[in-house]
């Protein structure tokens, strides 16, 4: 294995520790900054919101792996970019919501659904040869 190649590893790994660690960032941002608002929005921007960052994490832990195949560390690395930015698409979706108005839950059920994501999306030594291995086919 070339340092390189270790340096690439040990990168993937820092990127995704503080992905991981800024959705405790925006459960602390939503639990400090309430905004005052005269009149909260309808129900249906929150269900939207919801449906929004669901469907953010069935594509990024789903979708993405199927859509995409990696030959290499350097495509399996923007796979996993890619996988972990639609799961921090989904802890925003929350934190805009509490923002919004929304009940509190929206957005704590919103960051344990991608903090589990995130750990679904660890990238092991064994995920990233299985990714591989797929993208060889």
């Amino acid at each position: 294995m070339t340092q390189g190649s270790q340096m690439n590893k040990q990168k993937t790994k820092i990127i995704w520790g503080f992905l991981f660690s800024s959705h405790f960032l925006y459960i602390w941002m939503g639990e400090v900054i309430k905004p005052e608002l005269s009149e909260p929005p309808a129900e249906v921007v929150f269900a939207g919101l919801l449906l929004l960052g669901l469907g953010a994490l069935l594509l990024g832990i789903l979708g993405i792996p199927n859509l995409m195949k990696a030959q290499n560390e350097g495509q399996l690395t923007q796979i996993f970019i890619m996988q972990w930015a639609l799961v921090e698409m989904a802890a925003i979706l929350g934190f805009v919501g509490r923002y919004m108005g929304a009940p509190d839950i929206l957005q704590h059920a919103m960051a344990a659904f991608a903090l589990l994501a995130m750990l679904y999306l660890f990238p092991s030594e064994k995920v990233k040869k299985e990714m591989l291995k797929k993208g060889a086919k």
